[in-house]
């Protein structure tokens, strides 16, 4: 190649370079093009649940303006063969128990969280010494006229907070003439909640739990037990002299309490008596004296039912010491969840005793 045509082709590379540009120093680059990414979503955070600080009474799980659960509740002791109703102020307790005392007969324990505001309460009878164990089992302060031999020992010997309406002061008590008169005066000894609360600052028993106080018991809206039998209908045969009739009302989720072929009824509300949970617990009895009186053995446990709902599972329960509180399990060993609302235990002997199912 001669030098005039190498000439010419350096021309028209150099021609060609100038005119397509180059990325010289100095010079920025182009920018590349920006491509929209779409955020990623933030995620939601899942929110705590909130602590429900509703104050609740602990025997029945229904919402109260003030806190109680640090009070001790009391226990009345009433009378209940048919002469001595109707009782008073019965209609307003949280936790019924009713359990027999010699003669086939049976006694009302009604437990109240808060007694202000109850009014009148009674007839109020005396006490035997199984009473004290379930009443120690909620560490309340115990209501009663007069008990067997037993039933002070135990009294003494378990440091029962009580106040007695046969060897206390009487302060606390007055006669219902009217049922003096009409069924004896064995049978008309009242109590109220001013006459108690009046007089309690009398005694030196403490007023609230000590720390850590816990009964236990478990409640949610619906009691009804999960994979339950029908039971509209609950008969609880005592003896030959007392059964106990609960009848489910659809329309309130309650049962209504029958004793004696009649209604169950306050003499002070006059409404029958109602409740949302009712517990049948077999227990071993024996008589202990000529007196045909009764002894009772929480500590050996047993089983029983628990209905609430129109509804009736097995249940299995334990008390092994005095001031333990009853323990309710399903047989799988899990606790029962009690309705929310009143109950009725209904503590029968596993030898003569008997319930069924409607």
């Amino acid at each position: 190649m001669n030098i005039r045509r190498l000439g010419i082709l350096l021309v028209l590379v150099l021609t060609l370079f100038l005119f397509t540009g180059c990325s010289c120093a100095g010079e920025e680059p182009e920018e590349e093009p920006e491509v929209y990414e779409e955020p990623s979503p933030t995620p939601t955070p899942t929110p705590e649940p909130e602590e429900d600080l509703t104050p609740r009474n602990p025997l029945t799980g229904v919402a109260v303006e003030e806190e109680v659960s640090h009070m001790r509740p009391w226990a009345v002791l009433l009378d209940n063969v048919p002469r001595a109703l109707p009782q008073n102020g019965i209609s307003q307790a949280d936790i019924i128990y009713e359990i027999p005392v010699e003669g086939g007969i049976t006694r009302i324990l009604a437990v109240f969280q808060d007694i202000s505001d109850v009014g009148e309460i009674g007839p109020v009878r005396s006490t035997r010494h199984y009473f004290s164990d379930v009443v120690q089992g909620h560490n309340a302060i115990f209501v009663h006229a007069g008990g067997s031999p037993q039933g002070y020992e135990s009294i003494r010997n378990q440091g029962i907070s009580n106040i007695d309406g046969v060897a206390g002061s009487g302060r606390e008590f007055y006669r219902d003439q009217e049922r003096a008169r009409q069924a004896g005066s064995e049978h008309s000894l009242m109590t109220s909640d001013e006459l108690l609360l009046d007089n309690i600052g009398g005694f030196s028993y403490p007023r609230e739990h000590d720390p850590g106080f816990n009964l236990g018991l478990l409640f949610a809206e619906d009691g009804r037990p999960q994979g339950g039998q029908s039971a509209r209908e609950v008969h609880v045969i005592f003896s030959n002299f007392k059964t106990g009739i609960f009848s489910y009302d659809s329309r309130t989720g309650l049962y209504l309490v029958s004793q004696y072929d009649e209604p169950h009824i306050d003499g002070q509300s006059e409404e029958q008596l109602a409740v949302t949970n009712v517990l049948v617990i077999f227990a071993d009895f024996s008589v202990i004296d000529g007196e045909g009186r009764l002894n009772v053995d929480f500590s050996l446990g047993g089983t029983g039912y628990f209905i609430s709902g129109g509804e009736m599972v097995p249940i299995n329960w334990t008390k092994p010491w005095h001031e333990s509180p009853f323990r309710f399990t399903l047989e799988d060993g899990q606790p029962i969840t009690l309705g929310e609302g009143k109950s009725y235990i209904n503590i029968v002997n596993s030898n003569t005793g008997s319930v069924t199912f409607n």
